[in-house]
């Protein structure tokens, strides 16, 4: 028996890519709360896996190797769909990330995994990792993992807005969270007052029902995976979308200040992923550090930017160089 700690997170962009990545099926043949039972077919070799519950970050593994063939008939017993994905095995700073690309219905969903030797082993983040998701293994809600890690309360309550520092950079990073989004209090505050209030929460602007509501279905990131059609994802006009993204060919300029909320790291990196055959030149703005106070996501329209980052803009486009001197970092 081997003891697993991991740690998971989503991924942002394409740039932890390396090579074509290894092609895994899966399917599970028992998912109850107390046990997984895997079978799985990598590389042309085939695994059986049971893994116990999950307490915190921890949990025991039981892994054997069986027949391709044996597995190709266990598949068919499936408790579920068949899962598909790519793995790709990154180095970063001493440790080595299993990070997995989802295929079929679960395609635009990108994680990656770590291995420690403690639960609490430090580890450098790599630039392309986004939030952590161990904690909603399955969707388990706040009572199903207390439970997992043996502590009974009962009462609890979880700090859905640690690490934010306004409600706005808060809404905006649960947008980027598909399982904080379902949960979200959009639908429930539009239904009540008949629109979302959202200058009441610190954000640029209300918005009418209907699109407070589409947008709060949108339980993906990515935008074009709610293209659908008959229930599921319209590949066809998804695909299509996404060529003419691509067929745009030139230089681009893409800036984020630290205060705007909707703007995330993660937003702007499927923007720019779209954009597969733009160049772009990319800065992260501190609005602090050149005097401006707050910009938010509108503010550079503003007159009080026009001697800070009207100028910076005017410069890359007239001579293709971004002035790095106000970015953050510099």
């Amino acid at each position: 028996m081997a003891t697993e700690i991991e740690r998971k997170f989503l991924v942002q962009g394409t740039s932890w890519r390396n090579g074509s990545g290894v092609p895994f099926t899966q399917g599970y043949l028992n998912r109850d709360k107390e046990r997984t039972v895997r079978v799985r077919i990598a590389g042309g070799k085939a695994f059986l896996t049971i893994k116990s519950l999950t307490r915190g970050a921890t949990r025991a593994e039981f892994e054997y190797d069986i027949p391709v063939a044996d597995a190709e008939q266990l598949m068919k017993l499936s408790d579920g769909p068949i899962i598909r994905k790519n793995r790709y095995v990154i180095e970063h700073d001493g440790f080595t990330w299993e990070v997995d690309e989802f295929l079929d219905d679960n395609a635009g969903l990108v994680l990656a995994e770590i291995e420690l030797s403690s639960e609490g082993q430090p580890f450098s983040r790599p630039p392309w990792l986004g939030a952590e998701v161990t904690h909603d293994p399955g969707g388990r809600g706040l009572k199903q993992r207390l439970q997992a890690v043996s502590f009974n309360a009962k009462v609890a309550a979880e700090n859905v807005g640690a690490g934010y520092q306004t409600l706005a950079e808060a809404f905006s990073g649960w947008r980027d969270s598909p399982s904080h989004n379902k949960n979200m209090l959009m639908p429930a505050v539009t239904q009540i007052v008949g629109y979302f209030p959202g200058r009441r929460f610190g954000l640029p602007a209300d918005l009418p029902m209907g699109v407070a509501l589409e947008w709060a279905a949108r339980i993906r990131p990515n935008f074009w995976w709610n293209i659908r059609r008959g229930g599921s994802p319209d590949f066809k006009r998804i695909d299509e979308l996404r060529s003419r993204f691509a067929a745009f060919s030139a230089k681009g300029l893409l800036l984020r200040t630290r205060d705007d909320s909707f703007a995330t790291a993660g937003s702007s990196a499927r923007l720019a992923e779209l954009f597969s055959n733009t160049e772009f030149s990319q800065g992260n703005l501190n609005p602090k550090k050149m005097g401006l106070g707050r910009v938010g996501h509108f503010g550079y329209f503003r007159s009080k930017c026009r001697n800070s980052i009207w100028p910076l803009i005017e410069n890359w486009v007239a001579i293709g160089q971004l002035d790095r001197s106000n970015l953050e970092g510099s």
